[in-house]
């Protein structure tokens, strides 16, 4: 799994004859249940990264199965925002969808502001640190990936973390609440995905991450690997990410994932509670577009248990009304969560923001109700997917829309055909919105170079075989 120092790193053979388990590893994960009622921040996770290899010693393979349901996995950072306020809200996030309505999922009230410290320090600034901590911009590899199945590269992004707590100025994973592989299932029912999904299998071999959050793709319903390994391996009830009990991810270290990734199920999301086309689709059909038949969803739930806490918006009421009015502005043809979702991302990569590295020291400085709307403040809408990734998800909250941060990998470069190669500059950050028909559904903000993953709204246009964007813009 090494290379020679000074030559290119190649990519080991998934699956190969070295699985390197990471018991005992420098600097180790502080036990889950210690954790059990602490808020955890990412800054934890980026504190404990390690860039330098180290020597272990091999372990023999061995391949146990594990049949479970849902889940992901993670590595992680922080991210401080500055925006909205609680307050009113506004109903688009609570528009009745026809089907089955989940009497199992009802809202819980949790107070939004409970438990909402976090392990930050006063004078680190997440913007810039977790650049420096994580993404080096360097061309060494991070880990490997081979996928089975009918899952493209190109859309395969490895969670690792996913923060859904916002006290005003931090997006944060309020509390592990591990559990073993053997429980089930792995991720709470209620903030699982039920629309349709393809199956695959992932292989993934570590090289230079060291963190105690193994990357997955969404959604794995199995895990196979060393014995000693997945023995390490604890799953965050809240999202189904992976944590090493007590150990950090080492080269070599290999497992393979099998996944279920969602799909978007159009016929189930165009429409309104009456099961009429809402008016951004139905403008879309008058114009000779070809829809998919509509239908309504097996199941649906009008939130998470959770929702108070994915609703948070504790900032002043002026700022409050002015991003409010900014989302509703630029979503003035939606009517519901999804067309919500498609307007704010097509906006996000329109000409009016930029994507920009290497990062500027006094960025995290700024304000999303500047960085937003104060054509005066510095880099007026210029910045990387932790602001862009922030922003999205403060807008959908203004508008009644459950939302949490993702951060992880993009899809990284495939060079032979088959193994994928995801390295550092990869790192990023996207948003899920909660869906009443099927659930958390992922929408990436980040006008990134093209290759580097596909937005929603270009998906659902590569599976509709037209151009949306006519019918998301005014």
């Amino acid at each position: 799994m090494r290379h020679k120092s000074g030559e290119p790193p190649l990519a080991p053979p998934l699956g190969g004859d070295e699985l390197v388990a990471a018991k005992g590893a420098a600097n180790p994960a502080p036990d889950p249940t210690e954790l059990e009622d602490e808020p955890f921040s990412t800054n934890d996770v980026v504190d404990r990264v390690e860039q330098t290899s180290e020597a272990l010693a091999p372990v023999p393979p061995t391949r146990p199965r594990l049949m479970h349901s849902l889940s992901v996995a993670v590595a992680a950072f922080v991210l401080v925002v500055a925006a909205v306020a609680a307050g009113a809200l506004l109903t688009r996030g609570d528009v009745p969808v026809a089907g089955n309505v989940d009497p199992g999922c009802e809202d819980i009230a949790t107070d939004p502001g409970e438990s909402m410290d976090s392990f930050e320090s006063s004078d680190y600034n997440p913007f810039v640190g977790i650049q420096q901590a994580l993404v080096s911009q360097s061309t060494g590899p991070f880990f490997f990936a081979r996928v089975t199945g009918p899952v493209s590269a190109n859309e395969l992004y490895f969670r690792l973390v996913t923060l859904e707590s916002f006290n005003g100025e931090l997006f944060h994973a309020n509390r592990p609440n591990l559990q073993a592989l053997d429980v089930q299932p792995w991720i709470d029912p209620c903030h699982a995905w039920t629309g349709p999904a393809s199956a695959g299998t992932v292989d993934v071999v570590i090289e230079r991450l060291r963190t105690d959050w193994m990357p997955s793709p969404v959604s794995p319903v199995a895990l196979s690997g060393n014995q000693d390994v997945v023995e390490d391996i604890r799953v965050r009830f809240a999202d189904g990410s992976f944590r090493l009990d007590g150990a950090l991810s080492n080269s070599g270290m290999a497992y393979a994932v099998e996944v279920e990734i969602p799909r978007i199920d159009v016929g189930a999301l165009i429409t309104d509670a009456e099961g009429t086309l809402t008016p951004l689709f139905a403008a879309a059909a008058t114009a000779g577009e070809s829809l998919p038949a509509t239908h309504p969803p097996a199941l649906t739930r009008v939130g998470p248990p959770d929702r108070n806490r994915h609703l948070a918006l504790p900032f002043d009421e002026s700022d409050k009304d002015r991003l409010r009015a900014l989302a509703e502005s630029v979503t003035t043809r939606a009517a519901s969560a999804f067309d919500s979702g498609l307007q704010l991302e097509v906006w996000f990569h329109s000409q009016a923001f930029a994507y920009t590295l290497p990062v500027e020291t006094d960025l995290g400085k700024i304000s999303i109700t500047s960085w937003l709307l104060d054509p005066e403040s510095p880099r007026y809408r210029v910045g990387y997917a932790e602001q862009f990734s922030a922003a999205f998800a403060v807008l959908a909250r203004a508008l009644d829309i459950p939302s949490r941060v993702v951060f992880g990998f993009a899809p990284g470069d495939l060079e032979d055909g088959e193994t994928m190669v995801v390295r550092d500059r990869s790192a990023h950050a996207w948003v899920e919105l909660w869906m009443a028909q099927h659930g958390w559904m992922s929408f990436d903000p980040t006008p990134r170079p093209a290759g580097d993953g596909l937005p929603t709204h270009q998906t659902l246009a590569d599976e509709l075989g037209f151009d949306l964007t006519p019918y998301l813009t005014d």
